[in-house]
């Protein structure tokens, strides 16, 4: 009995492997393939009027190949009972596992509506193995307890509910080797018996497939309104999404438009700032030169009689030509056509060239002072040459002012020199970005 039920099991297993590694050359792109079912039902002696009142379940396991053809495993067991052949009751039990191949007939009909579309009809034909299990009588027939080839054929139906589940009924009729089902021997007729029930199957979708959110698979949702419903909700998400983004970039440019207003606005208060500072340069200068006036007055005034007046004879002198000498970088930067006038110490008229702005190759220039008068201009800038800085005189049209400038083309170098000379020379150096004409806000 044990190596029966062992032999059993490992029949059923083999058959239920191939069955699930043939599911998985499953296309997810189509329906499933592959399906549990379960059943229930009543059994039913064939050659007997009254009808049976004990009741069986099973368990299958189908692969469709098409919608065509298809494989199936089963496992039932249950009880059977009724009126024997001689007159009495009887009530026994079995067990039986076994194949079976279906034919789906109504695949073969012309095309059919939605409706009638998901009812299906299959004929199986296939082979059980059966144990058969005697409650009384048990030395009837001698084959107590022992298994026996069984015939099946078979009709079922199934009714198509969504993507993932089916109904399921029908009768399979099962042709056996025995004569003694019913407690009865020796009539030289095979018993049959029908197997009649119910049931539900559960289709296995493939991983990868959507089984919830992809809709469209699903008939109950395959409608022209639910088509409607779906469009119109995407139309909806992409202009919510459409006006989010616009709002996004609204706020963006109000942030742009208020940061390049505060820029402009710092930009005219240093600016405001270098004309009020050159104005400033301006009177101290003119107060220096007058002071320097009165000085010389007062020492000619005081001069004893009798000396070499040596300023005179300084007079008599030819002037000393001089020029302006350019520093070693200057030949780097095109020269603007505008021309300073420069008035040496001793009186000579020199012109200086100023450095046009739209031709500067570096990024940045530290602006150091901005003047009005072009003498005021040259000697800062000379003041700057001599303390080693690479100083030089910018000049725009669009501005009376000359600013005196050194270079850099680097943006940290130029902030370290902005840097040092604020807290060595003055607190109103500022850096220019060349290429956009505006000042850089530097802590």
């Amino acid at each position: 009995m044990k190596n029966t039920m062992r032999y059993l099991i490992t029949q059923l297993s083999g058959f239920m492997l191939c069955l699930l590694l043939l599911a998985t050359h499953t296309n997810a792109q189509q329906q499933a393939r592959l399906s549990v079912e379960f059943r229930g039902g009543l059994p039913s002696i064939l050659t007997e009027s009254s009808p049976s009142n004990a009741p069986f379940g099973g368990l299958g396991l189908r692969y469709s190949f098409n919608k065509y053809f298809s494989l199936s495993g089963e496992a039932n067991g249950g009880g059977m009972a009724g009126r024997s052949k001689s007159g009495g009751y009887f009530r026994n039990s079995f067990t039986q596992v076994g194949g079976k191949a279906n034919i789906n007939i109504t695949a073969f009909l012309p095309e059919r509506n939605e409706m009638w579309s998901r009812f299906n009809a299959y004929l199986s034909l296939g082979s059980n193995y059966m144990m058969y299990y005697y409650d009384k009588d048990k030395a009837l027939d001698g084959k107590t307890s022992k298994p026996y080839f069984v015939y099946d054929l078979g009709i079922n139906v199934k009714y198509y509910v969504n993507e993932m589940i089916d109904l399921m009924g029908g009768v399979n009729f099962n042709f056996t080797q025995t004569t003694a089902i019913d407690n009865v021997r020796g009539d030289g007729k095979y018993d049959k018996f029908a197997l009649t029930y119910v049931g539900l199957a559960f289709k296995i979708l493939p991983e990868d497939r959507k089984q919830l959110l992809d809709w469209a698979h699903l008939p109950i949702m395959n409608n022209q309104a639910t088509k409607q419903l779906l469009e119109n909700l995407e139309v909806n998400i992409s202009e919510g999404n459409k006006r989010i983004n616009d709002s996004l970039a609204d706020v963006l440019n109000k942030e742009i438009k208020l940061v390049d207003t505060k820029v402009e606005t710092v930009n005219t208060k240093v600016d405001t700032i270098a004309a009020k500072m050159n104005l400033m340069l301006d009177v101290l200068n003119k107060m220096s030169a007058l002071q320097a006036e009165q000085a010389e007055a007062l020492t000619a005034k005081n001069k004893p009689k009798g000396k070499k007046d040596v300023k005179s004879n300084a007079a008599t002198q030819p002037p000393i030509a001089k020029t302006n000498i350019p520093t070693d970088t200057s030949n780097r930067y095109p020269l603007n056509p505008k021309m300073l006038s420069y008035t040496a110490p001793d009186g000579t008229k020199i012109k200086v060239a100023t450095i046009d702005q739209s031709q500067v190759k570096e990024n940045y220039a530290i602006v150091v002072g901005s003047f009005v008068q072009d003498q005021n201009a040259v000697i800062a800038r000379d003041k700057y040459i001599d303390k080693g800085w690479d100083a030089h005189i910018l000049g725009s049209a669009k501005s009376q002012y000359k600013r005196i400038v050194i270079f850099s083309n680097n943006y940290f170098e130029a902030a370290k020199i902005v840097t040092e000379l604020r807290s060595t020379v003055s607190k109103d150096v500022w850096m220019l970005d060349i290429n956009t004409g505006k000042g850089v806000y530097i802590k």
